[in-house]
């Protein structure tokens, strides 16, 4: 037994494959009674056609390719530098510390001081430009909460650092290399690892 749904579908394919047939052969009967000179301008308006479709799919990749790019620039590879930035300038006042908690001459402990307090300037302030770039809607969630962890860990540290210099400027050695094994190594050491995380996913 046949299915009358089958059945029906059958023939309407076959009208609609019998119609593609009558329009082909029409247009190309069609063409054939054309003059050389509708033909060529039919065939130099087609290729004229297809030479600016390919145009237009061109620029639309060619600006696509210039947003990741851009993208790029000022995402990963922004946030990325401003980390080695911030990473490079903590590290520096890690030393400037140490050196001003070592150091015994007034000379060398003010050389010291202002070393440290010029990267901790400079590390402040990138860790700020940091910070606001990460709040951008296309930062994934992952990225803001290591910029977000970063920044917490600084404020736990920078006091500390801050601390040492001081007692160091005061002479008081004994204590400033103590809070620099209690308090600031442990501090940095988590600063720095987290620095050292990827900033970013590649898309």
């Amino acid at each position: 037994c046949v299915c009358p749904c089958w059945l029906l579908t059958r023939g309407v394919l076959h009208l609609i494959d019998g119609c593609v047939d009558i329009f082909i052969f029409n247009t190309m009967l069609s063409f054939q009674h054309l003059s050389v000179r509708a033909r060529l301008s039919i065939a130099f308006g087609t290729l004229l056609f297809l030479l600016l479709a390919i145009a237009t799919l061109a620029i639309v990749q060619l600006s696509l390719a210039n947003q990741r790019f851009d993208g790029f620039v000022h995402g990963i590879q922004a946030r990325t530098l401003l980390a080695a930035t911030v990473r490079t300038e903590v590290l520096g006042r890690g030393v400037g510390v140490r050196n001003m908690a070592l150091a015994t001459a007034p000379e060398t402990i003010a050389k010291a001081k202002a070393l440290t307090e010029a990267a901790h300037a400079r590390g402040t302030k990138a860790l700020g430009e940091l910070l606001q770039m990460v709040q951008a809607p296309e930062v994934d969630a992952a990225t803001r909460q290591l910029a977000e962890h970063i920044g917490t860990v600084e404020k736990r540290y920078a006091p500390v650092a801050l601390r040492i210099v001081a007692l160091a400027e005061q002479g008081q050695r004994d204590e400033a290399i103590a809070q620099i094994n209690e308090d600031c190594s442990p501090l940095l050491l988590e600063l720095v690892a987290a620095l050292q995380k990827r900033f970013g996913k590649k898309k």
